[in-house]
């Protein structure tokens, strides 16, 4: 069902007289109660007109798009972290391999005092 079908079925029903409303919402109940509940939640959110399909396509496409850019940066960013990881472990193995030189300087200057 459409947005303008339900519409209309909505205001053929309260065209109708009182009396033939009840059997006329029985035979469309799902219609009606769909467009009441979309006509609710438009009024609860300040929405005053219905978007058109075409604005709805582009809000998706602009969200897709900056989603696919914030992808695009989260990997980015792994890669540089892996990068900073690899240097750091590196930094850290040539600091261990320079220690045991300096630990057995000390034990030289140890022993000769």
């Amino acid at each position: 069902m459409n947005a303008r079908a339900g519409k209309d079925l909505h205001a053929e029903y309260l065209k109708l007289p009182k009396k033939k409303r009840e059997k006329f919402y029985e035979e469309n109940r799902p219609a009606l109660m769909l467009y009441d509940a979309a006509m609710r939640y438009f009024k609860e959110n300040g929405i005053k007109t219905i978007p058109t399909v075409k604005r709805i396509q582009d809000e998706i496409e602009d969200l897709t798009s900056a989603k696919n850019a914030g992808y695009t940066e989260y990997r980015d960013s792994q890669k540089r972290e892996k990068e900073l990881q690899t240097v750091k472990g590196n930094i850290e193995t040539i600091l261990r391999q320079q220690e045991p030189e300096v630990g057995q300087g000390r034990k030289k200057d140890e022993q000769e005092i």
